[in-house]
């Protein structure tokens, strides 16, 4: 190339090519009025039905509206926002709590080409529920809020062969159960189902809140939080119309207490099968796509309520007997909410408490006769601490206690057909003293009948099962169940 040709080449200057003027900034006042919203529900066909008090929105922005990009927003009474929807056009849903007002206000905000923001409020009257569903009225009770913590007692983590029998789950049981750790803390050891990682989810303190607008939080044992997500209870059908699962309980992230699949190296859950759930259980497998019937391995999680404290106190008058001697029959599937096995005599109320002070221990009697009251009672917590109240609500004795739940998958819970595990309190017990010993106050006793609201015990003085020798029980329910008069 001759220099005069690189001298020309060198002179060139490049042309500016014009590109389209970005759109004009849209300001407050246009995009309300170029803001177009309807109201829907959303029938039993999943179909959109216009409605002035839906809690679905659509909106939109007619093309060429100068609209760029928008954030669809509420915001909370310390004005921290949360999006809805994004986007120019979109349907969002709406989930105001039970209580709340009913005329909500929605915030569409508009992001200009240059930067800037434009932002208008649009106020529209929704639908708030009154009530909750059953299921989670059991999740997260009527306050809206429930922690649980780890099923004690029993093995909470593990796996089974899928029966296919979901009618057999209960708070004792998960059907066609293999293996399980003994206890949360036993979860250090199976590291290897977490990816090799201790996260703290492996201590019976750990715990997990569940709140009606499907937010959950799983924290340690120091209350440090471990994980976090949203939540939803999913397809729930209380008469197990498929033999399995009562619905499913879903979370957007790993989110519950040590959320991993049994033996698959670390693999998170976040479908899980809801196979039992009342106020104080919630029974949850993860079939790992094991059809229903196919024994194929399943991993299992067990929780209980953790309820700052759970109250017992006298059972109903109309038993004949809350207190008092039985047979030691031997027939421990006898034992119901409504029986006690080879029951012999009992006392049903507060005076005829008063006629048996030959039972209680020397200096106790004031004690003893304040717990006879209908309005006594105990309360255990879910830290091992148990209290008893007189009838007036003043402490009469505290101190800890333990119990121990028997495996029910082997003999149904009962060992030679008697107890379904043991309690110990240490001697503090509505009343706790054993029949016709003159005022000895039993520590041990073993655990008869148990569901959510009814609990039998008896000590048995050591007399064999089926050897009819004395033994002494108590019928206790929740207030909710207890109608005993005084």
């Amino acid at each position: 190339m001759s220099l005069a040709a690189v001298a020309t080449v060198a002179s060139c200057k490049p042309a500016l090519i014009d590109n389209p003027e970005p759109d004009a900034a849209i300001n407050a006042a246009t995009l309300d009025a170029k803001l177009l919203t309807n109201q829907y529900t959303v029938d039993e066909n999943g179909k959109y039905v216009a409605s002035t008090e839906g809690n679905y929105i659509a909106y939109n922005f007619p093309a060429y509206s100068g609209v760029a990009y928008t954030l669809v927003e509420q915001k909370d009474g310390s004005q921290a926002e949360s999006i809805l929807a994004t986007g120019c056009a979109n349907t969002f849903q709406v989930k105001p709590k039970r209580g709340a007002d009913p005329e909500m206000t929605i915030y569409f905000r508009a992001i200009n080409m240059d930067g800037t923001t434009a932002e208008v409020s649009r106020k529209f009257t929704t639908t708030v529920p009154t009530d909750l569903p059953a299921e989670m009225v059991c999740l997260v009770g009527d306050a809206g809020v429930k922690t649980w913590s780890w099923a004690a007692g029993m093995e909470c983590w593990g796996n089974a062969g899928n029966t296919g029998s979901g009618a057999s789950y209960d708070n004792f049981n998960v059907d066609g159960k293999w293996w399980g750790v003994a206890t949360p803390e036993d979860l250090l050891g199976q590291l290897d189902h977490s990816g090799g990682n201790e996260y703290g989810d492996e201590s019976a303190s750990a715990y997990m809140v569940f709140t009606e607008d499907g937010a959950v939080s799983t924290y340690d044992a120091n209350g440090s939080i471990i994980r976090k997500s949203t939540y939803a209870i999913k397809d729930f059908d209380a008469t197990r119309a498929s033999g399995w699962a009562l619905g499913t309980l879903e979370t957007a992230d790993p989110a519950l207490l040590f959320p991993w699949s049994i033996n698959e190296g670390g693999k998170p859950v976040t479908t899980f099968d809801l196979m039992h759930l009342n106020d104080n259980e919630m029974t949850l497998v993860y079939t790992k796509g094991n059809g229903a019937g196919s024994w194929g391995e399943i991993t299992y999680w067990r929780f209980q309520a953790a309820q700052i404290e759970k109250t017992w106190t006298w059972a109903a008058a109309d038993l004949a007997g809350v207190w008092g001697n039985a047979g030691n029959s031997g027939n421990g599937a006898g034992y119901t909410p409504r029986n006690v096995d080879g029951k012999w005599w009992g006392v049903a109320d507060k005076a005829q408490f008063l006629d048996q002070k030959g039972h209680i221990a020397a200096g106790e009697e004031d004690i003893a006769l304040a717990e006879i009251d209908a309005n006594a009672k105990v309360v255990f917590d879910y830290l091992g601490n148990v209290k008893v109240y007189d009838g007036n609500g003043n402490v009469t004795r505290e101190g800890s206690y333990e119990y121990a739940l028997n495996d029910r998958t082997a003999d149904g819970g009962r060992p030679e057909n008697w107890g379904l595990g043991t309690l110990t309190v240490n001697g503090n017990m509505l009343f706790p003293y054993s029949i016709n010993e003159g005022g000895v106050k039993v520590e041990t006793f073993d655990i008869m009948c148990l569901t959510p609201n009814d609990m039998t015990l008896v000590y048995t003085k050591g007399n064999g099962s089926g050897s009819w020798a004395e033994i002494t029980f108590w019928m206790l329910s929740t207030p909710a169940t207890q109608t005993a008069a005084e």
